[in-house]
């Protein structure tokens, strides 16, 4: 669980007002692909819970990256060695 990223702020749709947003393009694109996600951050940080008005941080974003590959990972049941746990 990374604490910057919030799941139930997640969105699981496609917008009419978002219909020409790469994200949606590559959804379309790979439509045969069962699972599609896209994730995207603010330039300025986060706006509620314990990190509200703090400005994001290399380092912060690259924990999000790296959770993000190791969710991928377990996703896919795929072996994680030990010191990349």
């Amino acid at each position: 669980m990374n604490p910057y990223f919030i799941f139930e702020e997640s969105r699981f749709g496609v917008q009419k007002s978002k219909e020409s947003t790469a994200r949606v393009a590559m959804f379309k694109e790979l439509n045969r692909m069962p699972c599609v996600f896209t994730m995207e951050s603010s330039f300025a940080g986060m706006d509620r819970g314990k990190h509200e008005g703090v400005h994001f941080t290399d380092l912060m974003l690259m924990t999000l990256g790296t959770d993000l590959c190791r969710s991928i990972l377990a996703y896919h049941n795929i072996y994680i060695a030990e010191e990349l746990r």
